[in-house]
């Protein structure tokens, strides 16, 4: 009881100090037969299309945790969808990935900072490792491989397409008893849903509660700078493995000559016009043997364009993950509409 009631006023007191505008949400919604993401907050502000999302840890035992950002979606009649987006489909799980990123020529699915110096993302300490819960209290880590890696369920919608919940966001030091290196965390996920196309690719950056909050605004600038070429998007990679190959040949044939709403891009609509067609096929064979190794990536900032200097000093652990691994957990915060 006296942990619950101590985090409880650390919280509050965390929120007091960020203000009204902080928390921000991953909203879902439809838009042409694809997920898509956007920036929603608890006073209601929101924004299309933002693909990074950041949030401090706070500190529970040796791990680093936080419920946020969380997860939103449009219901049926929500005033504030966008123009020509839909609310998301009743009674359906709302899914996710993390995939890996390339940044200076280095393909890993969790990227840290120090926060020393200007913005530079390279490989975490030895033996850490960031996890995203699910709605069955089931942690999904990444562990900084070149690997993508299925995720789990956040929850299913409601029967009029609404959902929201916040699951347990995590870094530990798997190796150690200590808890995880200050710095700034860095991942990369996408959104599943059925008979919808794959969300665009979206970051999460979260920062220790011993580092300073104007690195993890530099680092989430920096982000924003290069949010396309962090990760793949190939429209012709229609079973979302990040490799455009033969198993997505034998996709379009299968697809090949479905038109409108049945014509996804996961069937083979690689041009995204609702037809699957020989256009299909010659976008196909451009992007053929495209895989993330093969593309140029993101490249850090050279020192003279550092949005700022503050600086800040600083497989056993598997099947220990496998059982539960993580440790206390952060207590749930109430909803937030």
């Amino acid at each position: 009881m006296k942990r619950f009631v101590l985090c409880g006023l650390v919280c509050a007191a965390c929120l007091a100090s960020r203000g009204a505008s902080a928390f921000p949400d991953i909203v879902a919604f439809d838009m042409n037969d694809r997920l898509t993401t956007g920036f929603f907050n608890v006073v209601g502000d929101f924004t299309v299309g933002q693909r990074t999302f950041s949030d401090e840890f706070l500190l529970s035992g040796t791990t680093s945790i936080t419920d946020n950002p969380g997860f939103n979606t449009f219901g049926e009649g929500a005033e504030d969808l966008p123009f020509g987006g839909e609310p998301l489909p009743a009674d359906t799980a709302l899914e996710w990935d993390w995939l890996p990123m390339k940044i200076d020529g280095v393909v890993s699915n969790l990227f840290y900072w120090d926060g020393l110096d200007s913005v530079e993302f390279g490989m975490p300490p030895a033996g850490h490792a960031m996890a995203l819960r699910d709605k069955d209290e089931v942690d999904h880590p990444v562990f900084a491989t070149p690997d993508l890696v299925t995720g789990g369920i956040i929850n299913e919608t409601d029967g009029d397409g609404l959902l929201h919940e916040h699951r347990d966001w995590a870094v530990a030091d798997l190796s150690t008893p200590n808890a995880p290196a200050d710095g700034i965390y860095f991942g990369a996920l996408r959104n599943r849903m059925h008979n919808l196309d794959n969300s665009k690719p979206f970051f999460v950056l979260f920062s220790t509660n011993g580092t300073p909050a104007a690195l993890l605004a530099d680092a989430q600038a920096w982000a924003d700078t290069v949010v396309d070429d962090l990760t793949v998007d190939f429209s012709a990679d229609f079973n979302g493995d990040l490799t455009v190959d033969a198993a997505d040949l034998a996709i379009l044939e299968t697809g090949f000559g479905t038109v409108g709403g049945a014509a996804l891009q996961q069937a083979g609509d690689a041009t995204w016009d609702d037809e699957i067609s020989v256009k299909d096929f010659l976008e196909l064979q451009r992007q053929f043997g495209s895989d993330i190794a093969g593309t140029v990536g993101a490249s850090s900032p050279p020192p003279a364009a550092a949005i700022s200097t503050v600086p800040e000093p600083g497989c056993g652990v598997l099947i220990a993950l496998a059982t539960g691994l993580w440790g206390a957990r952060r207590p749930g915060r109430s909803p937030r509409a």
